[in-house]
């Protein structure tokens, strides 16, 4: 008798061939029930009581205004924390999910940020808010438990640390803090079946791993402006060579994965052609970034990613082309043969063995 096709047949199964944790198996029946008083609310009603909550909290702030209560620095210092400490107070130890005090909550943590980082760079200055405001992105992270919160932590954070090096003339170490982000993107969804297991990063991978992300293209924004007046001149090739040898080991990993060998036909057509690609695209990094994403995104099932990676690489395609010192003919005869050349290997990927 064929025993019938269950979830519970399918995660024995997976279990089985080691390929699930044994104490995985309660964690996911677990989430297959939800109580009535657990049934998500409808995203129009969410919506309506996330603008109530921001509606409420701006007479408050109106009203600090006008007593001139942020007026100074200190002031603003003090309030600051205030709002700081009291949201993360509220969020540790007010555990009943209400999205209205959540979202109220949530304004008057933003405005606590700003205010404080504000005030201390009128105070003493911008290297100072800057190492503060890392600090402070670090506590919020760990210890605010929002995702909207802590997806902003890591993009504040990032900032402070290019502030820094602005400050400090270090232009060029931003190439550090880009392969450190595009490591650590890597990092958090390569594994996110662990992390989904873990009673710590289940819930902070997801803000870190989209916060990465998204910081790693706002990073690489600027190696589309070369030449804009105020940026200053970065050699943006460093970051793209680091970016290259990623993507070469996120795809030798995935051939792995796949069973298939880095000297085989398959390997070394990806290889190459990476390293081709990396050579061709050598002043515009975002463009080898965005591949990255695409690729993880794809090898998730995560349509954000995917989604998000499309759009940047639509910015920095068009930033390229639009900087390239050649003739309109010559960029033309450039897009067609590079296109030609991608349908090329598709076609010779396409003819050779897959595995099963």
């Amino acid at each position: 008798m064929v025993q019938p096709t269950t979830l519970r047949t399918i995660i024995n199964e997976l279990v089985g061939q080691d390929l699930l944790p044994a104490e995985a198996t309660e964690q996911i029946t677990q989430t297959l029930t939800i109580s009535p008083e657990k049934m998500p609310t409808p995203w129009f009603i969410n919506t309506l009581i996330g603008i109530s909550a921001w509606l409420a909290v701006t007479p408050l702030l109106v009203f600090l205004f006008l007593i001139q209560l942020t007026n100074t620095a200190v002031s603003a210092i003090g309030v600051g924390i205030i709002f700081i400490v009291g949201t993360v107070s509220f969020r540790l130890f007010y555990k009943e999910d209400t999205l209205f005090l959540a979202q109220f909550a949530l304004a008057l943590n933003l405005t606590g940020q700003l205010l404080f980082i504000g005030g201390l760079w009128v105070q003493t200055d911008m290297l100072m808010a800057a190492l503060a405001s890392s600090v402070l992105e670090l506590f919020l992270f760990n210890f605010y438990q929002s995702n909207i919160i802590r997806f902003i932590s890591v993009l504040i954070f990032i900032a402070s640390l290019i502030v820094l090096l602005n400050e400090l003339h270090f232009y060029q170490g931003i190439h550090f803090i880009i392969l450190a982000t595009a490591l650590g993107s890597l990092w958090c969804w390569l594994k996110e079946s662990q992390h989904q297991l873990s009673e710590i990063m289940v819930e902070l991978y997801p803000p870190l791993g989209y916060g990465l992300v998204i910081a790693l293209f706002i990073m690489l924004l600027p190696s589309g402006l070369i030449g804009v007046p105020g940026i200053p001149l970065i050699t943006w090739s460093f970051s793209t060579v680091g970016l290259v040898m990623l993507l070469l080991g996120l795809e030798s990993i995935l051939l792995h994965n796949h069973n298939f060998s880095l000297a085989s036909a398959n390997g070394i057509i990806l290889l190459g052609g990476t390293f081709l690609i990396g050579l061709l695209f050598y002043q515009a990094p975002g463009i080898i970034a965005t591949i990255i994403v695409m690729v993880l995104g794809f090898q998730r099932g995560n349509r954000v990613l995917m989604g998000s990676a499309t759009l940047f690489f639509t910015v920095f395609l068009v930033a390229y082309y639009y900087h390239l010192e050649l003739t309109l003919l010559m960029k033309s005869i450039t897009l067609v043969s590079s296109g030609s050349a991608l349908l090329g290997l598709r076609w010779l990927l396409k003819q050779l063995p897959h595995r099963e």
